[in-house]
């Protein structure tokens, strides 16, 4: 990926990624991409780090059973949130969206918190 400077990779075949798939990149720069591990299996991914960058991968446990088959096509919005095409175990197939995390309410209440000391330390240095 690049901006018309240097390209960065994201991922290669050099590292865990044994092959590589479709991939996605958003307005933010977010890039997933579906990819078969040297450890074997493939998982829709979004860096070079397989465990931590993983989004879903054969074997993975989902609505109750498990992940048998994966395909991804270009399922990547603006918000980060990853479509994909599913098989599992128990015979199900559709269509899942992966999420973007959202901050727990405590992250707002906390930076929420933080900005109205900010504002009132600023007060009382003006007074």
């Amino acid at each position: 990926m690049g901006d018309g400077g240097p390209v960065a990779t994201v991922a290669d075949r050099s590292g865990p990624y044994a092959s590589f798939g479709f991939s996605a990149i958003n307005s933010d720069g977010t890039v997933a991409f579906f990819a078969s591990l040297d450890a074997g299996g493939p998982g829709i991914f979004t860096g070079a780090d397989p465990v931590a960058d993983k989004v879903i991968r054969v074997g993975d446990a989902l609505f109750g059973s498990t992940v048998t088959g994966l395909n991804f096509f270009r399922g990547l919005n603006d918000n980060g949130d990853i479509a994909f095409q599913y098989e599992l175990l128990n015979g199900t197939t559709g269509i899942a969206i992966a999420q973007v995390p959202i901050p727990e309410p405590s992250t707002y209440a906390l930076a929420v918190s933080g900005i109205l000391a900010l504002l009132a330390m600023r007060r009382r240095c003006r007074s």
